[in-house]
């Protein structure tokens, strides 16, 4: 049982980097889980997406957006973060629960650019060097949906609590994480595979109840919504009519 990264290695050139250490620390731990799926290391596809340090697909348990920030971190309680330098001075940066948040929405279009289908992605923020914050944990939970981990002992715990709480109604199977993450890596390469799409951003489900991969999907057209399943190809055609000079209603010519 393990969790297959792309790529297997973590590049050889910032295995030295200290700014990179929480990072290399992370891709070890991930790739060596007693868990089965499949994992990317820094993933965008839009230009002013943001960045994913991981997306995660995990066979059974559920979809990540992987955000790691080593570092000592500080939070107000409000909307200011401040980040902990060398010298022991606070240096002001931007908030990792937004970014998390974000690099949730990259993931979750990429995956519906890709494939073509929804899959709902949980945000997982890492901070291993921050002293643990229950105020924080729960803030971040209760108003953007993002699970935050402190400690990478405790990583494959952490990740079936988040998945928990999620609450993710079908997670992927092991054929799921493996198409997945092969075509959200081709579309980050600019080969989108099957999938294709208009690489126009769409917004998250409204809800924590994930619609599966490939097993069901909505269409909705006016206040009525339609829940198809098992479909290989569909035809839509959408007619807006209106009343003739009688006032009926003729339908279009077939």
């Amino acid at each position: 049982m393990t969790i297959k990264m792309t790529p297997e290695e973590f590049p050889k050139h910032r295995r030295n980097d200290p700014k990179r250490a929480a990072e290399l620390d992370v891709f070890e731990a991930l790739a060596g889980l007693d868990l089965q799926g499949n994992g990317l290391y820094e993933f965008r596809w839009r230009p002013k997406g943001q960045q994913v340090d991981f997306p995660l697909w995990v066979n059974r348990l559920g979809r990540f957006a992987v955000q790691v920030k080593g570092g000592h971190y500080r939070w107000d309680g409000g909307e200011k973060w401040d980040l902990r330098s060398p010298d022991g001075r606070w240096e002001s940066k931007p908030s990792p629960v937004e970014e998390t948040v974000d690099g949730r929405i990259e993931m979750h279009d990429a995956i519906l650019e890709a494939t073509r289908f929804y899959g709902y992605v949980g945000g997982f923020l890492i901070l291993p060097d921050t002293p643990r914050d229950r105020e924080l944990e729960r803030f971040a939970f209760n108003k953007d949906g993002v699970y935050i981990c402190w400690d990478l002992d405790e990583l494959p715990q952490d990740l079936e609590r988040a998945a928990k709480q999620v609450g993710f109604r079908r997670p992927p199977t092991r054929a799921h994480s493996r198409n997945e993450s092969r075509r959200v890596y081709e579309l980050q390469r600019g080969r989108p595979g099957e999938g294709g799409g208009s690489g126009r951003s769409r917004p998250m489900p409204g809800d924590r109840a994930e619609i599966s991969n490939g097993l069901e999907m909505p269409f909705t057209v006016g206040t009525a919504t339609f829940h198809i399943q098992n479909l290989e190809q569909m035809i839509v055609q959408h007619y807006h009519i209106r009343p003739d000079d009688e006032g009926d209603f003729p339908l279009p010519p077939q």
